[in-house]
């Protein structure tokens, strides 16, 4: 809106704002609930879980900051889901990647989570996540209060769960 009518009347200022208006996973609104693969392989609506505070995770298989973060990431679901923090898992793997990394690093660390897979990161690429891990942090209603809040933060704010 504080554009001016002359910039609004340019093509690259049309491609701009049409790419920008498709971006569905915004801070302080409703996390969409996409239909993604589960690890059956079967389209599923992400159900969001009812929980004081849940963890959205974008990740791939073969990403090693993303790999490096599970095992943390699995202390904290550990330690604070019974008070009301959840975890859902994104992965945007390559279809022929899928039983070949994905699957098998579910089990490999023993992710005890929901995981989807938004195949070939259609969805990712939708939303301009390209760069991972990327993470939401959703209140109990679904809205989105924080992105990319690191580890180190988040666990702060989870120990208010012991209050």
């Amino acid at each position: 809106s504080k554009f001016s009518s002359k910039i609004k009347l340019s093509k690259l200022w049309q491609l701009a704002n049409t790419d920008l208006n498709k971006i569905q996973i915004i801070e302080n609104y409703n996390f969409p609930q996409f239909e993604l693969l589960n690890t059956d392989l079967n389209i599923e609506k992400i159900n969001l879980p009812l929980s004081k505070y849940t963890y959205i995770d974008f990740w791939w298989s073969r990403c090693k900051p993303c790999l490096e973060k599970i095992p943390k990431l699995i202390k904290l679901y550990n330690e604070y889901n019974k008070k009301g923090f959840n975890v859902i898992s994104i992965s945007t793997d390559k279809t022929s990647n899928i039983e070949k990394y994905w699957l098998k690093r579910i089990e490999e660390f023993k992710i005890p989570w929901k995981q989807y897979l938004d195949q070939d990161g259609e969805i990712s690429n939708k939303n301009y996540i390209f760069s991972f891990p990327t993470n939401y942090l959703l209140g109990s209603n679904g809205v989105i209060i924080a992105k990319n809040i690191s580890i180190n933060d988040l666990e702060i704010l989870l120990s208010e769960l012991n209050k």
